[in-house]
Parts: C-alpha cells; sequence; structure tokens
C-alpha cells in the first residue's frame, strides 16, 4: 500500500490508499441506519394504493379533469420507493444522491397531493347522489392521511440520506 500525501487547513496528513474508500463506506452505512428497505416498501405501497384509487376513479362517473390534477402522486411516490430499496441494496455515493433527489420530489409531491386531496374533499364538483359525495369525501380524506405518512416517510429518508452524504464528504 502506498502512502499519499496530502496538506488541509495547514496541516500535513498522510493517507493510506484504501483508508479513504473504506472511510467513505462506512459513513454512507449510516444510510442503512435509517432502514430503506422499509421506508421504500412504505412508498411504494402508498404509490399502489393511490393508483388503486385512480383504477376505481376511473369507473365512477367522475371528472377526468380532478383524477388527473390529484393522482400524479403514485408515480413520485414508487419512483421514491424503488430508488431507496434500490440504494440499500448497492450503496454508493450516487445512488444516495438519487434517493435524496426523488424523496425530495416525493416530499414536494406529498404536500401538493394533500393539500388537493382536502380541497377536494370538500368541494367535489361532480356528486349525483350525497351517498356517492359522503363516499368520495371519505376516500379523499384517506388521500390526504396517506399524504401525510408519505411526507413524514421522505422526509426520514432525506434525512439519512443527508446524515451518510455529509458525513462522507
Amino acid at each position: 500500500m502506498s502512502l499519499e500525501k496530502f496538506e488541509s487547513f495547514g496541516v500535513k496528513m498522510e493517507i493510506e490508499e484504501g483508508e479513504e474508500e473504506q472511510t467513505a463506506l462506512v459513513s454512507l452505512t449510516t444510510f442503512q441506519r435509517g432502514h430503506p428497505t422499509l421506508l421504500g416498501a412504505i412508498q411504494i405501497t402508498i404509490g399502489v394504493i393511490m393508483l388503486a384509487k385512480v383504477v376505481v376513479m376511473f369507473f365512477i362517473d367522475v371528472d377526468l379533469q380532478i383524477i388527473s390534477t390529484l393522482y400524479w402522486g403514485f408515480i413520485f411516490y414508487i419512483t421514491a420507493g424503488s430508488m431507496a430499496i434500490a440504494t440499500n441494496r448497492k450503496l454508493t455515493r450516487p445512488m444516495v444522491r438519487g434517493t435524496l433527489g426523488t424523496n425530495l420530489l416525493a416530499n414536494l409531491g406529498a404536500i401538493a397531493g394533500g393539500i388537493l386531496h382536502f380541497y377536494v374533499a370538500f368541494t367535489f364538483p361532480s356528486c349525483h347522489t350525497n351517498n356517492v359525495c359522503f363516499y368520495l369525501g371519505l376516500s379523499e380524506m384517506a388521500m390526504v392521511a396517506l399524504c401525510m405518512l408519505e411526507f413524514i416517510v421522505s422526509i426520514l429518508v432525506v434525512f439519512f440520506a443527508l446524515r451518510a452524504l455529509c458525513s462522507s464528504s
């Protein structure tokens, strides 16, 4: 093994060649302490539930504009969850950065989706009977709860990704 000499902030240091890579890998394992596979599975489950609601809404006489506005978030959630699981399996710095980016997008999608679902829950424009309005309002409130859960999960993944990236740099 060869020694590499460098100067940082006026302090001269010598580092062995393999030691730097090992230190970076150890600091990236702090990402795995957050159980990204479990958090990613939760994100994928939320995305699949929202996708199932989109399919059901197609069969109910609902305005297509509402469906297209509200239910794009499942794409972000499934992508972010898949990225978190993949990063746990192959832990590299670019993968952690990608997970950070996709979870930031999922976080923004959860905020926007929660606000839109809450609004639609109380002002559903295309109800034909009171029973339909009641059940659609309840399902929209369930979507608000899922958006809040997605927000919390994506914040946790972002926290652990930032912690791993900041400690390894």
